[in-house]
């Protein structure tokens, strides 16, 4: 034991800062602030320099042994869930005075905490502000809760709370102008536990945090706020305003997959249709973000697969039996039929094989960016060579193409990835195959039409991924007739 202390001397600190933890919670002090735990490890444990003491921190977090959140420190993380069970759960109402027992009632029966009794819940605990303010924040990062403003001031959304049924949401009909309705199918064949409560969580902060233009009619201002937040079990919907148009956005969460339905509302009916194209993108670059963002925050989401589809138009129509079980009309969700979207490629129906066009699927995968430019790429302007294909590679050529690759960063950095981005695609797909092929589906996801054999020949050739032997092969007219292994 001395000989490791001797090699490593900074082990005699920290577990002397074990002990100081264990006795914090032996005299039942539950949490304290950074500032008075530092102090703490500099006088007892002799850790002065601030990196050695954030490393610390999060190693201790990392073991569960503390939680620690912005400016908050909990060393008792039974007390932390404690109080987590008083602000979600119903007590009993037996004898409580009126204002709380309401307060509690209405908690029971809209889902909505309110502000008050937040404030009666954390008085009796005696707790300062900013500690009060990290247990609700870290609560919303768990998708216990989410803040949201209405015209009588802040209230809180309690996913465990929420019983009223989704057909007290409002009707959303898309019309043939609007984007038709996206799906979100996961692989394993059911909504992962959690996840669509935390959709719904960070879609309200997302979109209260929009801003208004200053174009926008008084009459859109002054409602803002006004009903644009509807919940409900497995449902939620939204008007969202932005520029000077209004959208409604609905998410329903099924068995195995979220459907998400978005419709031009009111003023918005009168603009072209480049403001629904701008929000339909806007909207599912959210979620597919929201979605990699949870995959790489929550341990049991790592490998988190997913598909964005649309329904097939031939497989369920009025007055004809289900192909699946045989029923007239059938509306079963079991029974619908999804179509995987590659934007550029042809659809086709999984039963029939015949190939279908949905309407509205290409206001998901715009052709232009915001300033109506195409698309660009971290690629240089490189002059291309006169059998490059025209068009944009198939799905088919893609998984070719990842056969082929020995590292893929380097190719997703030019193609127009962040690092974030690159490491969300890492740790969510275990084989080596999968982050190669579902980083190159995602680039064709987001740029769309503008996902070139052209752009993927560029990105090929750049020096840093210097494969122009794949270029010529994937990107180009064969000259002379070849045959590619891929094995």
């Amino acid at each position: 034991m001395v000989e490791v202390l001797n090699k490593e001397p900074y082990m005699g600190k920290w577990l002397n800062f074990e002990k100081v933890i264990s006795a914090l919670k032996e005299r039942n002090v539950h949490y304290l602030e950074v500032e008075q735990i530092q102090a703490i490890a500099r006088d007892k444990c002799f850790v002065t320099d601030e990196d050695e003491f954030n490393l610390m921190m999060n190693f201790y977090h990392d073991l569960g042994i503390i939680v620690k959140h912005t400016n908050t420190v909990v060393v008792n993380a039974h007390w932390l869930i404690d109080v987590f069970r008083k602000l979600i759960t119903i007590p009993n109402l037996k004898g409580m005075d009126p204002v709380p027992k309401n307060e509690w009632k209405n908690l029971q029966n809209t889902g909505i905490l309110s502000t008050v009794l937040v404030d009666h819940v954390f008085r009796p605990l005696n707790v300062s502000s900013v500690v009060k303010k990290d247990i609700l924040s870290l609560m919303e990062h768990f998708g216990l809760i989410s803040k949201f403003s209405t015209s009588s001031g802040e209230k809180y959304y309690v996913p465990a709370q929420m019983r009223v049924g989704i057909g007290s949401l409002p009707n959303v009909v898309p019309s043939s102008s609007d984007p038709c309705p996206l799906y979100i199918d996961f692989d394993t064949g059911f909504v992962p536990h959690g996840v669509f409560a935390q959709i719904v969580c960070r879609s309200i902060s997302w979109i209260s945090g929009m801003e208004i233009h200053k174009n926008t009619s008084k009459r859109l201002r002054k409602n803002r706020g006004k009903d644009d937040i509807k919940l409900s079990q497995n449902g939620a919907f939204f008007i969202i305003r932005r520029d000077v148009t209004a959208h409604r956005l609905k998410l329903v969460c099924k068995k195995r997959f979220i459907k998400i339905v978005l419709k031009k509302e009111g003023e918005a009916q009168q603009f072209p249709d480049d403001s629904s194209n701008e929000m339909a993108t806007q909207v599912r670059e959210f979620l597919e973000n929201t979605l990699e963002v949870l995959a790489d925050e929550f341990r049991y989401l790592h490998g988190l697969q997913y598909s964005l589809c649309v329904a097939c138009p031939s497989c369920v129509v009025e007055g004809q039996e289900c192909t699946k079980c045989g029923k007239l009309c059938c509306k079963q969700d079991t029974c619908l039929d999804l179509v995987d979207v590659y934007p550029g490629d042809q659809m086709f129906c999984t039963v029939t094989q015949e190939a279908v066009k949905v309407n509205g699927i290409e206001q998901w995968f715009p052709k232009t960016t915001k300033e109506g430019c195409p698309f660009t790429s971290s690629v240089g302007a490189q002059s291309l060579p006169d059998n490059i294909k025209e068009g944009q590679p198939t799905y088919q050529e893609l998984e070719l193409l990842s056969g082929e690759l020995e590292t893929w960063k380097p190719l997703g950095r030019q193609l127009g990835f962040k690092e974030a981005e690159l490491i969300a695609v890492h740790k969510n797909n275990e084989e080596w195959s999968e982050k190669k092929i579902k980083m190159l589906i995602k680039w064709k996801w987001r740029k769309g039409t503008d996902a070139t054999y052209g752009v993927l020949y560029r990105a090929l050739c750049y020096s840093t991924v210097g494969r122009t032997d794949l270029a010529q092969t994937f990107c180009c007219h064969r000259l002379q007739a070849t045959c590619i292994s891929t094995k």
